[in-house]
């Protein structure tokens, strides 16, 4: 969770999100975290955190970054 709250926190400063969306997207992946019931493979945590970050720039941002650039930020693991 650490790892990828540092990535998070590195996307959201290289797109210039607001502070509101960072948090708003670590809502929704502690959220996510604790209402899975199942276990979650290290490899899908990146996963998770792309689209949490999306949808709060939905919400949070007036022109949020399109989710290719997301899935760019993920050095293609993530498509």
């Amino acid at each position: 969770r650490l790892m990828l709250l540092d990535w998070i926190c590195q996307v959201s400063s290289d797109y210039c999100l607001k502070r509101q969306t960072f948090h708003l997207a670590i809502e929704y992946i502690d959220h996510y975290l604790e209402t899975c019931l199942e276990h979650i493979p290290t490899r899908d945590f990146q996963l998770i955190g792309v689209t949490c970050l999306h949808m709060a720039a939905k919400y949070e941002e007036i022109y949020p970054p399109h989710i290719g650039a997301f899935a760019e930020s993920t050095n293609d693991s993530v498509t």
